[in-house]
């Protein structure tokens, strides 16, 4: 669960989220993170990212 926070914190800091599947990539690459939750996490960073569009676009729509 500490990856995953590092990895939101991450999105949420700079609003990159190529950022953040870099560093899943990496986390995986030097083996602090099997495939299987390398593909948990890039599953909910995925999940993540679909939430905070909806919430923006739901704000856009409601000011429109």
């Amino acid at each position: 669960m500490g990856l995953l926070k590092s990895v939101l914190d991450v999105l949420h800091e700079t609003g990159r989220s190529g950022l953040a599947r870099q560093a899943i990539k990496d986390a995986r690459k030097e083996g602090y993170i099997s495939a299987a939750g390398a593909n948990r996490l890039t599953r909910q960073l995925n999940q993540h990212s679909h939430d905070v569009a909806r919430v923006q676009a739901t704000k856009e729509h409601a000011t429109a």
